[in-house]
């Protein structure tokens, strides 16, 4: 799990929030990725927001319902091109296990509605989902990996 503590994307959500990347996108990888927030949420406490992007082939619902009751909304975005879930599908299954969610079109519009939500104090933003969206992510941020 990579924070993102600079970058073209960190002015997009609100100030003093930590925005964090995983490319976590499996029922297993759902299952580790909130044992490692729950670490951070000992340390400081911050409503989570997940912003996430799936390809169809995935177990959408296994890996979300690892969220349930831990994340206070999520937006769904597009991802992967034709192999991609629709952003509102994903936000509907979401919904279905109790995860208040809407859909984006891309990155930037997700982290500008994170930014409306006007939580307190300023929420942990993971993206996650997909590999595809890491990569989208790191090139939109200005940070590729190395």
């Amino acid at each position: 799990m990579q924070r993102l503590a600079s970058g073209n994307l960190l002015p997009r959500v609100p100030a003093g929030s930590e925005l964090r990347l995983d490319g976590g996108h499996n029922a297993d990888g759902g299952r580790i990725v909130p044992g490692a927030l729950a670490d951070l949420e000992e340390r400081v406490s911050r409503p989570l927001v997940l912003v996430v992007g799936m390809l169809s082939t995935k177990d959408t619902e296994g890996f979300l319902r690892n969220f349930a009751g831990l994340a206070r909304a999520l937006v769904a975005v597009p991802v992967g091109g034709e192999k991609g879930l629709a952003p509102d599908a994903l936000a509907a299954t979401a919904r279905r296990i109790g995860i208040a969610a809407q859909s984006a079109g891309g990155i930037e519009a997700a982290l500008d509605m994170v930014r409306a939500l006007e939580l307190t104090p300023p929420p942990r933003v993971l993206i996650t989902g997909s590999l595809y969206l890491a990569g989208d992510v790191l090139a939109a941020n200005g940070t590729p990996p190395g």
